[in-house]
């Protein structure tokens, strides 16, 4: 369903690591920027919030890695981030902000140590994260300390904040 008319952008209102505001008509936009990651970055992300969410089971996700990563990381990341995830019910429940923080220096540290070729590696764990623990699409929103609410209305619409400083956005 195509909208009756098209939101009019003028100028940047703010930016931040996420996102950048626009003024405009009706609303103001806010954008999320667009990490784009290689293809084999993409599947590496893809299989390990995958794993994270136990949407896979060991073997596919081990299978799904596109790196050759040393043979001791899939027990690795069992026993270091899957072994943390289930005893915080980070995938049950939403996650504290200090859960997150905990999950995400773990799957850092544990890319690090087995040398994981990734070029952009806050946002890359950021992306399993945010597939892992279910955000999704909707991981940018969660990671600003500057929206007060989210409001979705359904798929293929647009999502609707409200921005601290700038109001309905």
């Amino acid at each position: 369903m195509k909208p009756a008319f098209e939101p009019v952008r003028a100028a940047l209102l703010e930016e931040n690591e996420n996102a950048q505001i626009y003024e405009g008509f009706p609303f103001n936009a806010y954008e999320l920027k667009n990490l784009i990651f290689s293809v084999e970055e993409e599947k590496f992300a893809v299989a390990l919030g995958r794993a994270l969410n136990r949407g896979l089971h060991s073997d596919e996700w081990i299978q799904k890695i596109p790196y050759k990563l040393p043979n001791g990381f899939p027990t690795a990341f069992k026993t270091r981030v899957l072994a943390f995830a289930d005893s915080a019910e980070v995938v049950e429940r939403l996650p504290s902000e200090d859960d997150l923080k905990n999950l995400h220096d773990l799957l850092k540290k544990l890319l690090q140590d087995f040398n994981a070729p990734i070029a952009k590696m806050d946002a890359f764990i950021n992306r399993v994260l945010d597939d892992g623990v279910g955000y999704g699409p909707l991981g940018g929103f969660m990671r600003d300390p500057s929206l007060e609410e989210i409001m979705v209305n359904g798929n293929q619409r647009s999502v609707f904040v409200f921005h601290q400083k700038i109001w309905n956005v």
